[in-house]
């Protein structure tokens, strides 16, 4: 952790005193991802679907283009999934025509292709519906009954819905990054959306913890997800698809950039962040909202030996490391 940018932030339940291993073999952390609609048949795009295990998200895609010849920016997924699980996901690579591709001689190690179909339009970031977890921490140190309690409140009343650590990369690098970005610095060119991204997370995670530390989030209510309800799928790096059950609304925060209306809480974004927000503002980025607190779908856990299972669905955009957080304190391998 980075002293310059602590990670830190308010537990809903207060900090567990448990502990247990978490990612400390591939398959104990499974992820599977929900499109949330069916691949038409037909199309210029090439829907793969595929289960990799031990591989980055953006590895693969740029493989994939390598082997079926095409630009890397012409094979494009939903979102980056972890890279020490097995998880399974959706890419989409443009290659019109009415023959399918044929895979059978791409190797990848870590990687199976599941299915192939065609339709019509690529796949965008946060385009999904969200994903499915299957976990397993390992060697719990903590009073049954603990967890118990909080597992319990976290099916009935959800988490706070703050970004992931991995956002931040290790130590808190891409805030680092993001800072030489707007001192005028060079940074890599593939790092420039996730430095602008790591900092609108962090941002986000200050001002949902400082509200939850307040007390200001003490009555709130929050629909289970649903993963047949309405995808709204906005523009912008940050926007993704937003699942929301019909009828119920949740209490929104924000991620900053311009806005139509000035509101007090970017107003106190700017105050306690004046230097990112310049620099963001001075890059035309527009101000976005996402979910304060969310509740998983399907939400079962049972304990087997030393070791506690978990298994639940979240929407787009939501880190199950941010759930687990608030049941045990956890080390990844």
């Amino acid at each position: 952790m980075n002293q310059d940018y602590p990670l830190d932030v308010t537990y809903a339940q207060g900090q567990p005193s448990g502990r247990a291993g978490l990612k400390q073999q591939a398959v104990d952390f499974v992820v599977n991802e929900r499109l949330g609609f069916e691949p038409s048949g037909i199309g210029e795009h090439c829907y793969v679907q595929i289960r990799k295990t031990g591989a980055n998200t953006a590895w693969v895609a740029e493989n994939m283009a390598r082997y079926l010849n095409i630009k890397a920016f012409d094979v494009n997924y939903a979102g980056r999934k972890d890279r020490h699980a097995v998880t399974t996901q959706w890419l989409s690579c443009h290659v019109p025509g009415k023959l399918m591709p044929d895979f059978s001689n791409m190797t990848l190690a870590g990687v199976e292709i599941l299915e192939t179909r065609r339709h019509d339009k690529k796949l965008r970031r946060g385009s999904h519906a969200g994903n499915e977890f299957e976990i397993r921490l390992r060697n719990i140190q903590a009073d049954t009954e603990d967890i118990e309690r909080r597992l319990t409140r976290i099916a009935d009343q959800g988490f706070p819905n703050y970004f992931g650590e991995q956002r931040f990369g290790r130590g808190g690098s891409n805030l680092l990054a993001a800072d030489s970005l707007f001192a005028g610095e060079p940074v890599k060119h593939q790092l420039r959306d996730l430095c602008l991204s790591a900092v609108r997370s962090y941002m986000f995670n200050a001002d949902l913890s400082q509200q939850l530390s307040a007390g200001e989030l003490d009555d709130i209510s929050v629909p289970e997800h649903c993963w047949t309800a309405s995808v709204e799928v906005g523009r912008g790096a940050e926007s993704g698809g937003r699942t929301r059950s019909t009828g119920q609304a949740n209490q929104r925060g924000w991620l900053y950039g311009l806005a139509r209306k000035e509101n007090s809480a970017l107003k106190s974004l700017e105050t306690r962040f004046p230097h990112w927000c310049e620099g963001l503002r001075k890059l035309d980025l527009k101000a976005q909202q996402r979910d304060l607190w969310v509740r998983p779908a399907a939400f079962n856990w049972r304990f087997e030996g030393p070791d506690l299972l978990l298994s639940f669905g979240l929407p787009v955009g939501s880190f199950a490391t941010s759930l687990i957080r608030e049941v045990v304190n956890y080390g990844e391998q």
